[in-house]
């Protein structure tokens, strides 16, 4: 709006600025980058509610309320995580405050002690040899506290909101989000999961799954919104819930005050 402004007041008054034609440049491109950057701060800033956004590429980054992040697997591409975060984090912001390490498919989490500080990692460590064994040295080397995964473990996200760990079955971990009475849960492997089924998720407000679960499954739960993590499984006509899928839709974000929930994606569909 500034260079709008002082462009059209220069054109209206039909003569040139007495500034040369790089400086006048210089101050033009100035404002342009101060005025994206002051956006970009204020569209940043937390505004009192919980985020919970599937790339993509794999992996759900939870921020809360007040502005932390929590972020849950990574994917199959270093890469491709390592640019969602530059796109859904703060400006400059390179801090993961929680990295919770769901099963043993780390690919995507290789290169990310590298670029990000990690405050604290969730991690089934009883076994630690390969790839998660390297990951976890490295995390700890820049700084990061490790901490067993067992279930029952929660996480206080602040402002009444906690993640906790309902099932760890086959070192696959099942999560589960609750912020007043929204309830999310988030599961990489829906098989394990089926065989003990945890009471808490009865009712939910939305599930994340990856693209091998069974919608037999899926029928039996009270749930609001489907979100899949990867090609969508189900057939066209099921329309409750709602199922999203990111090879459809790209990035899904679902947003909670603890009473509404907001759906946004990146690719929304006419009518959403």
């Amino acid at each position: 709006m500034y260079v709008l402004l002082f462009g059209g007041t220069v054109l209206l008054r039909g003569h040139r600025p007495s500034l040369p034609a790089p400086s006048l440049l210089a101050i033009l491109v100035a404002i342009s980058v101060v005025a994206i950057l002051t956006w970009k701060a204020v569209a940043d800033h937390p505004d009192g509610r919980i985020h919970v956004t599937t790339f993509e590429s794999g992996g759900t980054l939870i921020e809360t309320a007040e502005g932390r992040f929590v972020l849950v697997g990574g994917g199959e591409s270093a890469t491709a995580l390592a640019n969602s975060l530059g796109r859904r984090l703060p400006l400059f912001h390179r801090r993961i405050d929680w990295l919770i390490v769901p099963d043993q498919e780390i690919d995507g989490l290789a290169g990310l002690p590298a670029g990000y500080t990690v405050g604290a990692v969730m991690a089934d460590t009883h076994s630690l040899d390969g790839a998660l064994g390297g990951l976890i040295q490295s995390l700890q080397a820049g700084g990061a506290r490790v901490v067993r995964a067992e279930q029952g473990l929660a996480l206080d996200l602040g402002a009444g909101s906690r993640l906790e760990l309902i099932d760890d079955s086959n070192g696959n971990f099942t999560l589960l989000l609750t912020s007043g009475k929204a309830r999310f849960a988030i599961i990489p492997d829906v098989r394990s999961t089926r065989a003990s089924r945890p009471p808490e998720l009865a009712s939910l407000t939305g599930i994340i799954l990856p693209n091998a679960s069974a919608v037999s499954w899926l029928q039996e739960i009270d749930v609001m919104v489907v979100v899949v993590d990867g090609p969508n499984p189900f057939p066209s006509n099921i329309s409750s819930p709602k199922f999203l899928a990111t090879d459809e839709r790209g990035w899904i974000e679902m947003v909670t005050d603890g009473k509404s929930l907001w759906l946004w994606t990146q690719h929304p569909e006419p009518g959403d």
